[in-house]
């Protein structure tokens, strides 16, 4: 191995450079195997110290589990919809309680 390099085989499967196994997910498999953390890892072997190690397969299947699905079904409802302006008119003072009413009086006073 080269310092700094990452290898990998035919299957896209990345190399452990303690053990010499291949494996999607290197970091983790020396985390519980090797009892090194990610980062002690990367930096016995010249890694990059911020950046994930994992197979393209590995990160396909984490982006399409994560990040699409909290975007793209979980942000549903924080998006913008055209006309919310106008059907939401906010608070009016038939909905502020007692206390938030005494407590604006007292602000717009000073």
């Amino acid at each position: 191995m080269a310092f700094g390099v990452i290898e990998y085989n035919q299957a896209g499967l990345i190399k452990c450079e303690v053990c010499g196994g291949f494996f999607k997910r290197p970091a983790t498999h020396a985390r519980q195997k090797h009892n090194t953390s990610a980062l002690e890892y990367k930096k016995m072997f010249g890694l990059a110290l911020y950046s994930g190690i994992c197979s393209d397969e590995s990160r396909a299947l984490s982006r399409a589990k994560f990040v699409d699905n909290n975007q793209v079904v979980n942000g549903a409802g924080t998006r913008f919809k055209k006309g919310f302006k106008k059907r939401f008119k906010g608070r009016t003072r038939e909905k502020l309680s007692e206390q938030t009413k005494l407590r604006l009086i007292k602000q717009f006073k000073k």
